[in-house]
């Protein structure tokens, strides 16, 4: 039950929004065990102190004390009883001592107060039923008094200031029942709109889990399928070639020609093998590169290799060493360069800048003018064997060798793309 307060309360924001019955008769219960011990025994000990001493005890002190002592007989040895039941006894004494209090100081203003308390206690523990019954049960006490007064402790006046208090105790406790149902009803629509979100969160959370088990699956067949593709080609050329070999018995230079056909297709079957195995290794072992010296030996290399209309430009706001091989760098701005030239088929410029993050990091940026990426396309941009090329231009494992080349050296690839507007990647390594 504390646990669904608690969620009613996360679902309504004010606590008194969200609480159920139960929370505020605990809470209301925790208020009479102050209010008997630290208030109503002392004051009991006050009033009837002086008449225990001098002897002349009336019936009605009697009974306010023997209420005194009952409450406190509640808040000390009662603390084991349920707070509904606790507190059901406090109202229910409170009652009793506001009606003692009728008959022995009249219909005061101090007593209708009594009453007010006593009819917000039963209603709280009693609900609509229990302010009923004790409603009727005063209105009885007040109609059996009137009607039967040998002892003169009734007047007309005190028969109309009981029924304005009695009017005034059932108003009350209508009113506090009727505002405990709405608390109630809240609480219990708090509690189904909770559980509604916890529902749809949970519903969301499945989808989104099929969502990435279907990405994982699908990234795996490619790479299945990319893997099989790159593999059967190699085989297909071996064979091909050995078969020519033993079917026409070649020799000589036509067969060293096909030997070299077999010997480059298994290279090529190798680098395949190698680019996959590093996508995910041990981090890089040993190798500084200056990022400057670096980045100006490459773009002076792929200058003349650049397509027609192609502009490389260099330039450093920042240089530093970071921890990889000059020839793995080098590799893997090659990469990013001619794929930067080969998204702006009409020519541009290709800037390849160094700067650093405030000195912890340096960051290599490419960055082109070219068609750019669709969001879409960004989603699986570092997933081996992802291409956007067409058929036999590119075989989609530049990008997730660089991304893998670069997470083993400790560091991060940043995409920022557009499409009409061009792409930057930017290689963000550690400052040695």
């Amino acid at each position: 039950m504390a646990r669904r307060e608690r969620d009613a309360d996360a679902v309504g924001g004010d606590p008194l929004n969200g609480a159920s019955r139960e929370h505020v008769r605990a809470t209301v219960a925790r208020l009479g065990d102050r209010v008997m011990l630290y208030l109503g025994a002392p004051l009991a000990v006050v009033y009837c102190g002086p008449q225990i001493v001098s002897g002349e005890m009336s019936p009605l002190a009697a009974a306010n004390a023997l209420l005194a002592a009952a409450g406190v007989a509640l808040t000390t040895w009662g603390r084991r009883l349920p707070p509904a039941r606790r507190g059901g006894g406090y109202a229910l004494l409170l009652l009793l001592f506001a009606t003692v209090a009728l008959f022995q100081f009249g219909p005061l203003i101090g007593v209708g107060a009594f009453f007010i308390m006593a009819a917000v206690g039963v209603a709280v523990f009693g609900g609509i039923r229990g302010s009923a019954l004790a409603v009727a049960a005063v209105a009885g006490v007040i109609t059996a008094a009137a009607l039967d007064d040998r002892r003169g402790l009734t007047t007309v006046e005190w028969v109309e200031g009981g029924l304005a208090t009695l009017a005034a105790m059932a108003v009350t406790s209508a009113f506090v029942a009727y505002l405990l149902e709405r608390m109630e009803a809240a609480h219990r629509a708090a509690l189904r709109a909770l559980e509604r979100e916890r529902a749809e969160r949970a519903a969301h959370e499945d989808a989104q889990r099929e969502l990435a088990r279907v990405r994982r699956i699908e990234a795996i067949a490619r790479l299945a399928g990319g893997v099989a593709h790159e593999v059967n080609n190699a085989l297909m050329v071996m064979l091909g070639n050995v078969e020519l070999m033993r079917t026409r018995g070649l020799g000589g230079e036509e067969a060293r020609a096909l030997l070299d056909d077999v010997l480059a297709a298994g290279h090529a079957a190798r680098d395949t093998v190698q680019t996959l195995a590093s996508l995910d290794g041990p981090p890089l072992a040993g190798g500084l590169a200056s990022a400057g010296d670096t980045v100006h030996s490459v773009v002076a290399a792929l200058t003349d290799e650049a397509p027609a209309g192609v502009t490389l430009v260099a330039a450093l706001t920042a240089d530093g060493d970071v921890p990889m091989g000059p020839d793995v760098l080098e590799r893997v701005l090659g990469v990013l360069i001619r794929n930067a030239w080969e998204a702006m088929p009409g020519g541009g410029q290709v800037d390849v800048v160094v700067s650093a993050d405030g000195g912890e990091r340096i960051g290599v940026a490419v960055r082109d003018r070219g068609t750019g990426m669709s969001p879409e396309v960004l989603e699986h941009v570092f997933e081996p064997f992802f291409t956007t090329k067409p058929e036999g231009a590119g075989g989609g494992l530049g990008l997730a060798w660089v991304f893998g080349v670069v997470h083993r050296a400790g560091g991060e690839v940043d995409v920022q793309s557009q499409v009409g507007e061009g792409s930057t990647l930017t290689v963000w390594l550690p400052r040695v």
